[in-house]
């Protein structure tokens, strides 16, 4: 079942750039660290979110998940590998951060024993200059002021850092996105598919002019080229 730009826009997903990441042919999803569901609207085959935080997990079921799994994200894929249960894609939208370095790097080996077709991931940029800054301190108070109840907010630490070269180097394509999140903190796409879903996937990477941001253009299509220049450089026309 395809997912289109507009399928999420619309739906109000505030992820919606995620769309050319979900192969044409996907009918089940397992998504990893889903919170309320946001990244997941407008997507209409089957997702199973997967959420630790008690709240997030009871907002999923009110919202209409038929499937929610309500624990540690990382136990749970252990279960799916033991019962040997597949989705057709594997996601993680800011979720590989809260889990620690080690915990993440096992995890990255592991789960596409359970990817029919394919895994991505969405990740911020972060490190200690980063985090030092005044506006990123504020940008991370108000985050947290946003969850309900407040003791839920130790599962927003974040535990580990991840740079581009780092998913890269199992595998992944990553396209980085510069200011994603404010200016100078951006965040990266990753992504791996199984043969002979790869080439496909490539072609519809091309699609979408903002991934080519932080990347060379000699592979975007000529109108996503210049396009993206635009957007990351308003003098260049």
């Amino acid at each position: 079942m395809s997912v289109t730009r507009e399928d999420l826009k619309v739906a109000g997903n505030p992820l919606w750039l995620s769309w050319p990441f979900y192969p044409p042919e996907v009918q089940t999803q397992l998504d990893l660290g889903s919170r309320y569901g946001a990244t997941l609207l407008g997507l209409k085959h089957k997702v199973v979110p997967c959420e630790i935080y008690d709240y997030g997990a009871s907002m999923l079921r009110k919202v209409g998940f038929q499937e929610v799994i309500h624990g540690d994200a990382v136990l749970a894929v252990d279960e799916f590998i033991r019962q040997d249960r597949k989705f057709d894609v594997i996601t993680g939208f800011d979720f590989l951060e809260h889990v620690e370095k080690a915990k993440g790097e096992h995890l990255l080996d592991k789960i596409e024993a359970i990817a029919a077709i394919g895994v991505f991931w969405f990740i911020p940029e972060e490190n200690d200059e980063i985090r030092a800054r005044p506006a990123f301190i504020k940008y991370r108070e108000e985050a947290y002021a946003i969850h309900v109840p407040a003791d839920h907010v130790k599962y927003q630490s974040h535990r580990a850092d991840w740079v581009p070269s780092e998913l890269e180097a199992h595998g992944y394509t990553t396209f980085f996105l510069p200011h994603f999140h404010m200016i100078g903190s951006g965040a990266f796409f990753a992504a791996k598919y199984k043969e002979p879903y790869n080439a496909v996937m490539l072609a519809r990477f091309k699609e979408e002019p903002l991934l080519w941001w932080g990347r060379d253009f000699k592979q975007a299509k000529p109108g996503a080229k210049r396009l993206a220049r635009m957007i990351s450089d308003p003098a260049k026309k």
